[in-house]
């Protein structure tokens, strides 16, 4: 190995992450849970970047990668001086990272892809079928991987969700190269609920809406309109809010629909004080249909049953595991019956808020998908070490 750690598992490793703030801090999370193993870690960072609020002291950061790396014809910059007898393991994300380390990363060092999380530019018009739908999404995700001749040098893939995983292992014909699913979640914890200062509604029921475009919001204020008891806050919300205020005191809604926004720190226990997460994505992101949104995640590690659109990266993980209602966001009536279920029958909220007790800490916590991650680097650095030894001989 290219460190000085004569343990395979463990070693001198580089993680590539323009944006290590992006999908819940994963990269962020990442980088501590490989120093906290042993693993001496150098993120590097977009040019721009400042460094991680709560990135572990022991990660060294470096800020070098260009902004527009993902630009056809963009060079690498500062990227092309970085010396690879110094490291043993190189992760990257996107597919401008993926390209460069694919020309210049020596064989004998595995190489990680990181899948980054979809876009939210449209890539299907809203209203196409679902095969035309899946087509167009394949594509795209044939552009984030990148050519077939590069696919063929990565030693193991990483992913935001397990139905990205199943469509690169079948489309690329990875064999037996590993791809991984990493969910950005949060580490465990059990959230302290406060209700947000400035709440004047105590004893109500209310459900929740994170973060996003108020645009997004249409279906959910329709929806809760029609439910009296039901108040509806929208954390962190951002977009055109007057127009929100318009569609709620449109459906009679006025002095339910309420805009908080608190710190990053306190978006989990703000959110421990209501009863239930809405997580109505449309069906025309990439984003939306096979990468589940960051919001689902928050919603669990606060202890939020979820009514969650019915597509097929949420339905997967939400129907499997029993911790929330599925619903055509399309329909108000769905939506609205299954809100009434969840905020307005105690037997459907308790056992759906076991559910997800159960499974945060289970499946989904950071600490699982760290975990994860590690057993990852400790099988592919063994390999290595194990190859390297075999041909000294």
């Amino acid at each position: 190995m290219n460190g000085t750690d004569s343990n395979p598992a463990t070693g001198t490793v580089w993680l590539l992450a323009p944006d290590p703030g992006f999908r819940n801090n994963r990269a962020t999370l990442m980088a501590n849970t490989l120093a906290g193993a042993g693993y001496r870690v150098t993120l590097h960072v977009g040019e721009v970047c400042l460094r991680p609020a709560g990135l572990d002291g022991a990660v060294e950061m470096v800020a070098d990668i260009p902004r527009h790396i993902d630009t056809p014809g963009t060079g690498a910059g500062a990227l092309e001086v970085l010396d690879f007898s110094r490291v043993d393991l190189v992760q990257v994300v996107g597919p401008g990272l993926l390209h460069w380390a694919t020309a210049r990363l020596p064989a004998e060092i595995p190489l990680v892809y990181d899948v980054p999380g979809g876009g939210t530019e449209p890539v299907v018009e809203t209203g196409e079928g679902w095969a035309a739908r899946a087509g167009k999404l394949w594509n795209r995700l044939r552009v984030s991987l990148g050519e077939r001749q590069e696919a063929g040098r990565i030693d193991a893939v990483l992913c935001p969700g397990y139905l990205y995983g199943e469509f690169l292992q079948r489309e690329f014909k990875l064999g037996r190269v590993p791809v991984v699913p990493i969910y950005p979640a949060h580490p465990y914890q059990e959230p302290e609920a406060r209700a947000p200062k400035g709440w004047a509604r105590r004893g109500r029921h209310v459900a929740a809406v994170l973060g996003g475009d108020a645009g997004n919001l249409e279906a959910a204020i329709h929806a809760v309109a029609r439910l009296r008891e039901l108040d509806l806050a929208v954390v962190n919300g951002g977009g055109d809010w007057e127009q929100a205020h318009g569609w709620a005191n449109g459906c009679g809604m006025n002095g339910r629909l309420h805009r908080i926004n608190v710190p990053e720190t306190e978006v989990l226990s703000t959110l421990a004080a209501f009863d239930v997460g809405l997580v109505l994505s449309a069906d025309n992101r990439q984003t939306d249909l096979y990468d589940p949104p960051d919001a689902l995640f928050s919603f669990l590690m606060a202890g939020l049953p979820v009514v969650a659109s019915d597509l097929p990266g949420l339905e997967r993980m939400v129907a499997a595991h029993n911790f929330g209602l599925v619903t055509d966001p399309g329909s108000v009536d769905h939506v609205s019956d299954n809100l009434a279920r969840v905020c307005l029958e105690p037997a459907v909220h308790g056992r759906l808020a076991h559910n997800v007790a159960v499974v945060r800490e289970r499946r989904y916590s950071w600490e699982v998908q760290g975990n994860r991650l590690l057993a990852l680097y400790r099988q592919l650095l063994s390999e290595r070490a194990g190859t390297a030894f075999a041909g000294s001989g």
